[in-house]
Parts: C-alpha cells; sequence; structure tokens
C-alpha cells in the first residue's frame, strides 16, 4: 500500500493520479496542500508518487515546500509523475535533486503532455 502525493492547479495533475490510483488499488490520493505542508510527517509508506504540473520550468511551491518538511526515511520506491502543457524545463532535475537530499532515489520519472 503507497499513496500518491498531488499538486494541480487546473485538475490535470488530479485527474492524472487519480488515473493511477484507479488502475492500481494499491495507491490513494492525498492532496498536498490540504495536508502535509502545515502538518509534516514521517511518510510510513515504503512506495510513493508525486504528480504535479511543470510551474515556470521547474515545480510548484507547494511541491518543493512538501518535499523540505515530510520524512522520508521509510520510503523505498518513489516515482514522479510531472504534466506539461509544452516543456518540462528543470522540473525533473531539481525533483531529482531535492529527493536526493532527502535520502530518496526517484526510481521512475515521466512527463505526460496536457492541455494548458
Amino acid at each position: 500500500m503507497g499513496r500518491i502525493f498531488w499538486f494541480s492547479a487546473t485538475g490535470n495533475s488530479y485527474k492524472t493520479a487519480k488515473a493511477i490510483a484507479d488502475k492500481n488499488r494499491d495507491f490513494t490520493l492525498v492532496k498536498i496542500t490540504d495536508h502535509l505542508i502545515s502538518n509534516p510527517e514521517i511518510i510510513e509508506d515504503e512506495e510513493i508518487g508525486l504528480v504535479f504540473p511543470v510551474f515556470s520550468w521547474t515545480l510548484p511551491e507547494p511541491v518543493k515546500d512538501f518535499i523540505r518538511t515530510a520524512d522520508f526515511r521509510n520510503v523505498r520506491y518513489c516515482f514522479g509523475i510531472i504534466t506539461m502543457g509544452g516543456a518540462a524545463g528543470r522540473a525533473g532535475a531539481v525533483l531529482r535533486r531535492m529527493l536526493f537530499e532527502k535520502g530518496v532515489k526517484l526510481s521512475l520519472f515521466a512527463t505526460v503532455r496536457l492541455p494548458d
């Protein structure tokens, strides 16, 4: 059992996260802005996903805040899915670096092109 932590401005990233969770019943959805930024926690899950859009060729601030404040000590597998209208910019590299600094290896990274 794992969780997919998602952030969405237009709904595209939520739809993407939901589609993944619907196909894989082992994952539940958690909206980053509703829960974790103000209440940092130890992530008990061994498997997690992060789904969010590109903002100005990088990660949205709420996603950066989540990564900075959460304790990922139990995570063994992490995937990142970035939704975008055009280009991912440096979002993948920034995500990989931020997770690495928290002791997490990004096991899978993918982009999904959707309308803006």
